[in-house]
């Protein structure tokens, strides 16, 4: 899976997006601080285990659903999952015809590639 990053001004969150996918990934540290980490992934490839360093319990991640609040985007579905050290939340376009169960699947699945 070919995966794409970008990073906000001040590298305070990391974007990954999944060449012909319809969600996108943000990473970003759970005190909300700079991460110059991020800075090395700006309009570069990210590969899966990029982003299984940040997660080191990827797999049991438990995704919620972001209350309406504190979406980003609003235009569509968000859920949040976090770990020791960083959050995720992935965005789903509206448009998206799958469950969100099968699009967490799917995010998971290009994690653990080993490419």
């Amino acid at each position: 899976m070919e995966l794409e990053g970008f990073t906000v001004p001040i590298h305070r969150s990391l974007h990954v997006f999944a060449k012909g996918r319809k969600w996108s990934l943000e990473i970003r540290r759970r005190d909300n601080k700079t991460d110059k980490g991020f800075k090395k992934f700006h309009e570069k490839r990210v590969k899966p285990e990029n982003i299984r360093e940040f997660f080191p319990h990827w797999k049991s991640l438990q995704w919620k659903k972001t209350p309406e609040e504190f979406k980003i985007i609003h235009e569509g579905h968000e859920y949040q999952a976090q770990d020791e050290k960083y959050r995720a939340r992935v965005y789903i376009r509206k448009d998206v015809k799958k469950t969100t169960e099968k699009v967490i699947k799917e995010i998971k699945e290009v994690i653990a590639e080993k490419k």
